[in-house]
This record gives structure tokens, sequence and C-alpha cells, in this order.
């Protein structure tokens, strides 16, 4: 019990003593850690055991200072690989002995060696003899051969081959921590104070608009890079930076990082060791109450950090990875509830919403996206993912949902009539998770043509109103007193869109990656003018036999072509928020995917896979301001002042699930004016 005590202190220590390295050096990190001598002065290992608790605790160390390198999976980084076939061909031979991989470990991370203690790189060696099929809990000899020690099945890590294992989830947390502060507090995050930026779409109504105005039409062509904050990650980032008193936030598939929201100086961050199988590998970012940050992770978990220092507070088992399932929208908070979705509808599982309490991580309710009293066949395994964050109608207190397409994905005849609630976004009573009342934008998609953007909630002319798009290309406005559908405006050029599939190729327009993906519309009640980013590109589309279910795997029954991706086009719209009429469009060279942000100096901020930021005049669509930075805008936009001076914080980079082809290292580009003597 001693030993293990003095192991998480060690962890702790390590992990607040972490130095956070840029991604130019990570990538140096390729030549060799691990396939070099132990540096100098390298301590001489001691212990002779390696125990399964000292891997646990090497992985949490492994997260936070190797993982940058070698990637979370060991082998999916910049770095050489720490599993596999390239570990092994390396060190599992007749002449390696476990001392020279103990002494080598001492070697991490790159440009820090032997800077943690012994104990902890005792576990870090500990996890990376599991992570390769090593029986732990054994007394080899250090001097003994790597290639004589028991080895398991196979690394714990991989997805289960046979059926699954019953899970009684939502687990509890194990164990609850306090936050150090308390703030923001409802009331906070109901004022939304425009200083401040603290949702993935600003505030509960999801319109993303901001007051602020230093920026304007007059003087947004003199923007510039104000700072560059580099999380030195590999892989998808999807985040919308929140702000909160100068204190930025931001979320990468495994780690969130606090920044100095003026001067881009890392503060904190953390990173996630996934507990098990993972689905899709995608965060889109964080939510921030009662000095807690949440946010959802790859294998199904949702967790919550202290904002002060990113101390784990509870960790909460949602859903099972290994069945395709992840947690990867922004969750959003009110009145105590932290509310959620999970992803992976097209895995074929079934879609669950859920409300978990803040401060213990209990959950309180669940509804189900899937009404399997009304589908006559094929509800067990129906799809109706959530892939984004949510809109809080306070007043009402009614969440709205934005739910996925059914599954299988293009193949109606697994699943006829009108899927409820797939292509939807249900309204759900916030206190108890019943449902209110719903809108579908599609029934019965083949397509794969989600409702996967929260929409947008506005008052107009005295209606109260909501505005939705959905990959299908249109935009919908409902009156959300009436459900009445006001408007369905399209968005993008449309071909074949109505014909079923069949054994002979059809190119259909808007293909499955089009319209409107994980960022909505936005409004601007200044103007009453909605703004909205789509994606214009084909694909073709050939019916195939059908394979059936299979755990784990994606659940499709087609073959999908899409076109070359020089024909991949982008647009931004702007349309009347009471009537849905196009006011203007501007056509981009690549797809527009990055958040809208419109402000009140009548500008509007954006950005798309061309890695292009932009300041467009919001009454005409004219560029302004533009900056490239130099990957794939998929992110949010968020705008905040800190000591009177207003700044624009840019989430770009990455890759994903959907990146269209354009890649670079992931970061958060902050713009600003020039001050005087700059």
């Amino acid at each position: 019990m001693a030993r293990n005590t003095r192991l998480a202190e060690a962890a702790l220590r390590a992990n607040r003593s972490l130095l956070a390295f840029k991604l130019p050096f990570a990538l140096l990190a390729f030549s060799a850690i691990l396939f070099t001598s132990a540096p100098a002065g390298a301590e001489d290992p001691a212990p002779t055991q390696f125990t399964a608790a000292e891997a646990t605790v090497g992985k949490a160390l492994f997260a936070r200072n190797c993982a940058s390198c070698h990637g979370i999976g060991l082998d999916n980084g910049s770095a050489v690989a720490l599993k596999g076939d390239t570990f092994a061909a390396h060190w599992l031979t007749a002449d390696k002995t476990l001392r020279e991989l103990a002494r080598a470990v001492h070697f991490m991370p790159k440009f820090a060696p032997n800077s943690l203690s012994e104990e902890a790189y005792h576990s870090l060696t500990a996890y990376i003899l599991s992570a390769n099929g090593f029986e732990l809990d054994l007394s080899a000899t250090l001097d003994g051969k790597l290639a004589l020690i028991p080895r398991g099945e196979g690394n714990a890590d991989d997805k289960p081959s046979g059926p699954a294992l019953p899970l009684n989830l939502p687990a509890s947390p194990p164990t609850v921590a306090q936050a150090k502060t308390s703030s923001p507090s409802d009331a906070e995050l109901a004022r939304a104070d425009p200083s401040d930026w603290l949702m993935f779409n600003r505030n509960y109504a999801g319109d993303r608009y901001s007051t602020l105005a230093q920026i304007d039409t007059s003087n947004a062509a003199k923007l510039r890079p104000a700072c560059i904050m580099s999380p030195g990650v590999l892989g998808s980032f999807q985040s919308s930076p929140l702000v909160y008193k100068g204190m930025g936030f931001v979320a990468s598939t495994y780690g969130v990082f606090a920044f100095d929201a003026a001067t881009c100086e890392r503060k904190w961050d953390y990173t996630y060791a996934p507990a098990g199988p993972e689905g899709i590998q995608t965060s889109r970012g964080v939510a921030a109450y009662d000095g807690k940050l949440f946010r959802g992770t790859p294998d199904g978990h949702l967790i919550a950090l202290d904002m002060t220092d990113g101390a784990l507070l509870w960790d909460v088992h949602v859903a099972d990875g290994s069945a395709g399932y992840s947690v990867g929208a922004a969750p959003i908070v009110f009145d105590g509830r932290v509310i959620v979705g999970l992803a992976g509808g097209d895995y074929g599982v079934p879609g669950h919403v859920y409300a978990f309490d803040a401060d213990t991580g209990e959950r309180i309710w669940t509804f189900d996206t899937i009404d399997a009293e009304s589908w006559t066949i094929g509800a067990e395994h129906g799809g109706g993912g959530t892939w984004t964050t949510v809109a809080v109608d306070t007043e009402e207190r009614l969440v709205f949902v934005p739910v996925g397409n059914p599954a299988p994905d293009y193949y109606l005849a697994a699943r006829p009539g009108d899927n409820l609630y797939t292509n939807s976004i249900v309204a759900l009573d916030i206190d108890t998770g019943k449902l209110a009342w719903h809108v579908q934008q599609l029934a019965g998609d083949y397509h794969d043509w989600d409702t996967s953007a929260a929409p947008a909630l506005y008052e107009k002319d005295g209606r109260r109103l909501m505005a939705v798009g959905t990959k299908e290309g249109f935009v919908y406005i409902y009156d959300r007193d009436t459900q009445e559908q006001v408007a369905r405006t399209p968005i993008v050029p449309r071909l074949n869109d109505t014909l079923p599939f069949t054994d002979k190729p059809l190119r259909v327009c808007p293909g499955t990656t089009s319209g409107v993906e994980w960022n909505g519309p936005a409004f601007d009640p200044s103007s009453g003018s909605l703004f909205v980013n789509t994606v214009d590109w084909c694909a073709t589309y050939t019916a195939t036999k059908p394979q059936g279910y299979k755990r784990g795997s994606w659940y499709v029954e087609a073959d999908v072509a899409y076109d070359p991706p020089e024909k991949m086009k982008g647009w931004t719209y702007a349309l009347d928020g009471a009537t849905g009429e196009v006011r203007w469009s501007r056509k981009a060279p690549k797809p527009m995917i990055g958040a809208v942000t419109p402000t009140a100096g009548g500008i509007i901020l954006t950005g798309g896979a061309d890695g292009m930021f932009l300041a467009l005049d919001a009454s005409d669509g004219s560029v302004l301001y533009r900056f490239n930075t130099g990957a794939a805008i998929g992110g949010g936009i968020s705008t905040y002042m800190v000591d009177g001076r207003q700044y624009v914080a840019v989430a770009t980079g990455g890759f994903g699930l959907v990146d269209f082809g354009v890649r670079g290292a992931p970061a958060v580009v902050v713009f600003a004016l020039p001050e005087d003597g700059d």
C-alpha cells in the first residue's frame, strides 16, 4: 500500500512538473526515442518487479509526458512506435535485457531526459510492457532477456472480438472532488458577458452573436495575429475556445489546455488516457461551470476538471467504447445539469442524451433518441447519434438536441418508416428529460444527411424562432411556439437527391459529407440575418449486398465514392431570419466548415478548410481581412475582451473523421487590432 501511495504521489508530481513541448520539437523526436542508449547520468533502475498497479500509474504518466511524441496509443504519433512490430523488432531479441529497456525509458521526454522520479520511470516501463502484452506482477530480473519474459494474449487496449460483457452504464464516478472556485455561476452563464466566451456557441441560445464592436467594418482590415497557442499534439481539433476573465480553455482529442487569452502563455494542461476501446477520436470542446470544466472522451467517458489547475474531479463511464460509442460533443451546463449526448450512431448503436449532476457526476435522466415503439424493425441498431453541442431555452427550461442519421447508412429496407427521432431537433424538459416536442427535418434518411449541428434560437418580428442547418443542404426555420415550419432554404446545388440507390452508380449532390456539418447557423439581431457555412461536394452511390450489423464496426450498406478533392467547394450564406430568403452568398475555394461569428461591429468572423481566416462585411459578404493559418479551420471562432482590447481566437489545424484532406498542426491563433506603437 505504501509503495502504491508513493507511485501515485510520483505521478502527481510528474504531471504537475511536465514541460509542455511545441509540436516542432515533438517531430524531432521521431529520430529515435528508446532506440538510443540512455543519457549520461541516468539512474540505474533498482526495482525488479513490475505490477498492474504500476502500469496504471504509468499510463497516466505516459499520456502527460510522452503521448505528444509517440501518440496516446504508443504507436500513433510522430515519434517511433513503442508497441507492436517496431518495438518487437528492436527489443524482443536475444541480446536485449529488461535493464536496458528500463534505462532507455529514462531518455523520455526527449528534451528533458531523466527529469522524472525513479518510481515514475519504473511505472512507465511497466505500462510499455503491459501495452505490448507482457504479463505483469512477475519477478523478472533486470538482467533477464526480454525475449524470455512471459507474454499475454496482446494489448489490453485492443477492441474485443467476442460478445460484449454486460455493462451497467452510465456508472457513478468512483471518487468525487470539489473545485477550488465556484464560477462561472448560473447567473454569469445566463448573462453572457460579451468580454467572455463561455460556451461552444457563446450562449444558451447558440446564436454566436457578440455585442463587441471595437473591431468593425472600418478597421477589420488592420487585424493582425497577436499570438499563437500551440498544444503540441496531433489529432482532431474542432473545439471552440472558451474564455473566462482573460483565461482561455480549449480541447483536443485527449487534452485540455488553459492559456492566457491575451498572450497565449500556457497555464496548465491535462491529458486524458483512454481506459478502454475508443469510438470516434474527436472532441468538440469543453463546458465551464461552477469552477469546473467538463468534456467527453473517445472511449465514452465524461470528466470534470478543476478550472484553476486541471486536476481531475470526477470521471463518469457513460458508454461502451468497444461498441462504437464516444462522447465528442461539447457539453452544456444549465442549473447544475451537465447535458451531453453520445456519438457513434453510424456504428449501429442507438443514441442517448444524458443529464448529469455537475457536482457529483450522478446521472439525472436519460433520453433515447431512437423511439423504438414507432419503428417496425431495426430500432436495436437504429443510430441517432448526437455529434455536437445543444441549445437551451432558459425561460421554457427546454434543451434542443440535434439528432443524427439512422443506421444502417444508405439502406432504408433495414429500417422502413420515419425512423424517429433521427434527423430531428428534439426539445426536452431540462428537469426530467421527457420529450416536449420535436421537428424532423428528414424522415427515413438514406443519404447520411444528419441534423448534426446545434440550432440557433432567436426572436424576430414578434416570433420565437429556431434555425436548423442540415447535411441535406437546407436551412430550416421553425416557430418554437407552434412548431410550424416557416422556411426551408437550399444552400447547396442538388442533383438526383430523391432517387433510390441501385446496383448502378448514381451521382448525388449533395453528398454524404456536405451541407452544414458541425457548426450551425448564427443570428445577428441587429440586422435580422442568419449566417451559415456549407460544404458543396457530390458523391456517387452504389447499392451493395447487405452485410448486416457487426458490433464495433461501421454499419454502412452501400459503396460511396466522393468526387475528386478539387471539386469540393464551400459557401457562406446570409438569410433573412424571418423568411429564409437569401440576402447574399459567397463561394469559397474549399469547404466552409468553421463556425460563423457575427458581431455588433457589422462583421462576421469565419474560416474554412483552406485554412483562411476571414472577416467579412455582414451586409454583403465582401472580404475585409484574410489570413492563411496554414491548416483547415474546423472549430469555433470566439471573440472576447481583455483589458479593453478585443481579440479573436481561431481553432485551426488537426485532423479527424472529416478533414477534407487539409491537415496541419493544431493551434489557436489569436488576432487583434494593432495597439499604438505596434
